[in-house]
């Protein structure tokens, strides 16, 4: 028997309903989930040594500037080197009449997209300096990370095609210049919110995106109307969140202003528009609802449960 059919499909959709997304999400997400473990098999790192799923991790990179995240998986390959795992989803490749696929949309251009992606080094910098909620520290001199992604298609099928790809290696130059920029961002921050200004950031081209073909959801509401909500101050902790458990057991406290919690995402955010940023981690306004990122999670529910029984036999 090989490794996909020990798993139990029942148990990975009753984890899937059990999520907190809606039901919708739930169908795609369960049938991304599906997809995934159908070709459990064809991908050798699947038969690695899988050590924790969903694992939250927290480092204190300085006094007051926190970085938080979630692995997806960690495992020991055959040779005994620990790696970290991302799971994600992408939209279908758009096709030309030929055939192909658009320019910058195929799956090398994916590839090397996410190989550049600042959520990969953020994940590095953790498996070398942060500490995981089941207390480990992996210490990794050169932390290899593996990507792979469900593509929503009809029927939904994985990238990278070629299993022995995807695999990324971070020298440390890279950690390094991951850990500068993190703590820059902090810093810059902390200086915004003691100046007491609003806003962080003007409208402009950022507001909309033309590869995603979407409008920020906080333009017309404020940003365009010059309206800047509440100053930037701490909601109450999700504790079904895992990233808010790491956030917990770090033992900051959220309370002082000083305080900058940053996730890989967040960076992102901040980086793109510090005036979204500021506006979502205010409490402000709710954060964009988003199918497809419902979808993503109930996914990462569903493939994460298979794994876990694997981890138990």
């Amino acid at each position: 028997m090989n490794l996909a059919q020990k798993i139990d499909r029942e148990q990975v959709a009753a984890a899937i309903i059990a999520s907190s997304v809606g039901p919708s999400a739930k169908e795609e997400g369960s049938r991304l989930a599906e997809a995934f473990l159908d070709n459990f098999d064809k991908y050798p790192d699947t038969q690695w040594t899988t050590v924790a799923v969903e694992q939250a991790w927290w480092m204190l990179l300085a006094p007051k500037t926190l970085i938080v995240g979630v692995q997806d998986r960690l495992a020991y390959d055959h040779e005994g080197r620990i790696h970290g795992f991302e799971w994600k989803s992408h939209r279908e490749p758009k096709i030309k009449k030929d055939g192909q696929p658009y320019a910058g949309d195929t799956e090398d251009d994916w590839l090397q997209e996410i190989s550049q992606d600042a959520q990969l080094r953020v994940y590095a910098l953790a498996m070398q300096k942060a500490t995981y909620l089941d207390a480990r520290k992996l210490g990794v001199p050169e932390p290899r990370i593996v990507v792979r992604a469900v593509i929503k298609a009809t029927p939904a099928y994985l990238w990278p095609t070629k299993p022995e790809t995807g695999v990324f290696t971070f020298p440390q130059p890279w950690i390094d210049s991951t850990e500068a920029a993190l703590l820059s961002a902090g810093e810059q921050i902390r200086a915004a919110r003691k100046l007491n200004l609003l806003p962080w950031a003007l409208p402009s081209v950022h507001c909309v995106s033309t590869k995603y073909h979407r409008t920020c959801e906080y333009l017309a509401p404020f940003c365009s109307k010059g309206l800047h909500p509440a100053p930037p101050v701490w909601t109450s902790a999700d504790s079904t969140d895992p990233g808010w458990k790491a956030v917990g057991a770090s033992g900051v406290d959220l309370l002082d202003p000083e305080v900058v919690v940053l996730s890989a995402s967040s960076y992102l955010n901040w980086r793109h528009c510090p005036e979204n940023y500021r506006i979502l981690t205010s409490g402000a306004a709710p954060g964009e609802e988003s199918f497809a990122l419902d979808c993503g999670s109930a996914m990462h529910v569903g493939i994460a449960a298979g794994f876990r029984q694997l981890m138990l036999k």
